[in-house]
Order: C-alpha cells, then structure tokens, then sequence
C-alpha cells in the first residue's frame, strides 16, 4: 500500500474513532463452517467456524489491539505471572515457575498444592459488555471509551452463513 492510501485509510480510521461508530460492512463476517476432521457431519460442534471479515476493520483492530496491550503492559494491568497471550511468554514459562515452586517447597519440607481449572470454551461464556465494563474501569482515557462504545456493535455482529 501506498504512502497516499495509507493516509486515506488512517483518516478513516481517526474519523470512525471521534465518532464512534464502524461502517455495518466491518460489523459483518461470512462464517464458512469448515468439518473438522473424523467428526460426523450431523454434529453442529464437528465444525471449525472461520469467519471471512473486512481487511480494512482486521487492520484498525489490530492497530487498537496494539495500543491497547502496550498500554495494559506499560500500566502493570497485566498480573506478571500471567503468560497467556502475551508477547514472549508461553506455558513453558508457567511450566518452569511451578516446577520450581515445587522443588522449593519440597527442599523446605513443604507441599505443594496445585488447582487446575479447564477452561475450554470459558471465553465464549464472559459477556462482552463485562469486558469493556472491566477495561473502561482500568483505562481512564476518552478515546478508549470512545473505543468500547464503537466497537459495541461486536455484540450485535451481522454474520452470514456462506
């Protein structure tokens, strides 16, 4: 993309950002449900739901996705154990802390207890006004604000099945 097409698209983006608001066009998705391999057809959980949305609104998300995660980082939002979609953590960083915990609390003549939750499919059960409710309390910024009441329309997504 060119220099000039970047500056349209970036006031775009600022215009869609004072205002609030998204175009419906980037609110919709053509979900393509794709089977998952060895399961039965007739099974609505057999399928990988892939959902086709607009370049344009992937490319201010994943703008404001940045901004919003340096700023969660820079403000010490973040628990510094957490390693869960964050930039050069993993679960091996997670493996290694309880490992340690473990010989430690062993060499002190201690136990270890350990709580594992499966959280399969929990994302799916946190409702999204709660999230923005969660970051807006945290982030004492008009334009993030302004962020969470245009990206509202996440809520109300028009999705197509194609």
């Amino acid at each position: 993309m060119g220099p000039k097409a970047k500056h349209a698209l970036l006031r775009l983006y600022n215009r869609s950002w004072q205002r609030g608001t998204t175009p419906p066009t980037w609110r919709t998705a053509v979900v393509i449900p794709i089977l998952k391999k060895g399961k039965k057809a007739s099974d609505l959980a057999s399928y990988w739901p892939i959902s086709l949305t607009s370049t344009i609104s992937k490319s201010m998300e994943r703008m404001v996705n940045g901004s919003l995660y340096q700023y969660m980082e820079d403000s010490g939002l973040l628990d510094e154990n957490q390693a869960g979609f964050r930039r050069h953590r993993s679960t091996v960083d997670q493996l290694v802390l309880f490992t340690q915990s473990v010989i430690n609390a062993w060499q002190c003549g201690r136990h270890t207890v350990a709580v594992f939750v499966d959280l399969n499919n929990a994302y799916d059960r946190i409702s999204l006004s709660w999230e923005l409710s969660l970051m807006i309390s945290h982030v004492h910024s008009v334009s993030v604000y302004v962020l969470a009441e245009s990206q509202s329309g996440v809520a109300s997504w028009l999705d197509r099945i194609g």
